[in-house]
């Protein structure tokens, strides 16, 4: 009934293969996954063998299997057909067959918990878990991928469709023609330029277009992000949310504004996560279950330095969490934006231009960022204006791999309502 979840002849031809010819294995892209039983351990010896310089074979192989295979089964691999003209359809053949073993398990363990009376919910989110940690992918040919290219780009030109996703703001969005899935967004700069509020002015956009998105807000907690929205979505002066300047009067007009902008703000399909110290495997774990639950479109992560391990000694884990946030926004093909710090050397610097080397810790970001963009304030409004008043703030593209960089000036920034917004 199982017997397709199995390949026991061709994992022997294959193993015979490397066998005959010991250089396949190297130019071929099999894993232990793919075989089954004393099979992997062969495997396994086969690969240990050719990495130490010596030759695999019969003798070898028996060798170092001692008291682990028996040298009939290893007889019986070597004695199997050799197909080293086949080895891709071989590997096609495997890498199905194990896909289909590890569904296989993942669906048992659901059933077996199902039978043991767990929750609903944590049935659901075990076998979901598990299916989206299977890797499927597989290389695409030139002329499959060519002729989708091409479909994909008559749709858009036929269906009014646009690629990427709208910020609301006008000449950000002409500029850079929205963010596109695959890419990585770092917004950075010195405390009180508005690196959150940016962000989250960007969310309410995607939000008002019913794009679905994650924030992992591991500065600030849920209801502080929330409230900055509500300030910038009902044009609420912060200091009646957040000191405590504010009665409550059913009828009057703030409070009428908060529960519209509530009723708004609630039908938007955002999830927000502000647990702390979280490492960023967790984090594009989680990215990963929103998008089979919810087909996410963007990621948020506030900030870089908070993520567990960021401050590490030395640049390789900070290498590797902003290789993991690029591999994320590939892998779950939608927009990653980050958010950053920036060092202190701007403000030795006359004129205080940003640039890429303000980054903190540069080297890794600068390297893996599609997108990198400064929201500058004006130092003498950092702590925001009053009633509908604005100053004029500047937006820094330092960093393309499409589009002009360079600076989209005289932005309107309200602190006070926690809102950046294109110039009338």
């Amino acid at each position: 009934m199982l017997n397709h979840l199995y390949k026991k002849e061709i994992e022997n031809t294959v193993l015979s293969s490397f066998i005959y010819e010991n250089d396949d294995f190297f130019s071929s892209e099999f894993n232990e996954n793919q075989f089954t039983e004393n099979r992997i351990l062969v495997f396994q010896s086969i690969r240990e063998i050719l990495n130490s310089g010596n030759e695999a074979d019969l003798v070898s192989l028996s060798e170092n299997l001692t008291g682990k295979v028996k040298i009939t089964e290893l007889t019986t691999i070597v004695d199997s057909p050799v197909s080293t003209t086949n080895l891709d359809y071989h590997y096609k053949t495997l890498e199905n067959a194990r896909l289909r073993r590890e569904m296989y398990q993942a669906y048992t363990n659901g059933l077996d918990m199902i039978k043991n009376g767990l929750k609903p919910l944590e049935i659901d989110s075990h076998v979901k878990s598990k299916i989206i940690n299977i890797e499927t992918h597989e290389p695409v040919k030139a002329f499959d991928l060519a002729m989708s290219t091409y479909e994909e780009i008559v749709d858009e030109a036929k269906n009014g469709k646009e690629i990427g996703l709208k910020t609301g703001m006008r000449r950000l969005d002409n500029r850079m023609n929205g963010f596109c899935p695959q890419e990585l967004i770092v917004v950075a700069g010195r405390p009180g330029t508005g690196k959150t509020s940016i962000v989250a002015n960007w969310m309410r956009n995607f939000g008002f277009f019913n794009e679905p998105g994650i924030v992992f807000s591991l500065e600030m907690s849920n209801r502080q992000l929330m409230r900055r929205m509500m300030c910038d979505m009902g044009s609420v002066d912060g200091k009646y949310l957040f000191r405590g300047q504010i009665k409550f009067g059913k009828n009057s007009n703030i409070w009428k504004t908060l529960e519209k902008t509530s009723s708004k703000i609630s039908e938007m399909p955002i999830q927000f996560d502000d647990t702390a110290n979280m490492t960023i495997d967790k984090i594009y774990s989680r990215a990963k279950k929103a998008k089979t639950l919810n087909n996410i479109k963007y990621v948020v992560i506030d900030h870089l330095g908070l993520i567990s391990g960021w401050t590490t000694p030395g640049q390789e884990a900070k290498a590797e969490i902003t290789r993991m946030c690029k591999m994320m926004a590939k892998d779950l093909d939608c927009v990653v934006i980050i958010l950053s710090q920036m060092n202190r050397n701007i403000e030795k610097r006359e004129g205080r231009e940003p640039k890429m080397s303000d980054l903190r810790d540069a080297g890794s970001i600068e390297q893996d960022a599609d997108i990198i963009i400064f929201p500058d304030v004006p130092e003498k409004n950092v702590n925001g204006t009053k009633d509908d008043e604005f100053e004029l703030a500047d937006l820094y593209i330092a960093k393309t791999r499409r589009g002009r960089v360079g600076k989209i000036d005289q932005m309107n920034w309200q602190g006070h309502y926690f809102r950046y917004s294109d110039k009338n």
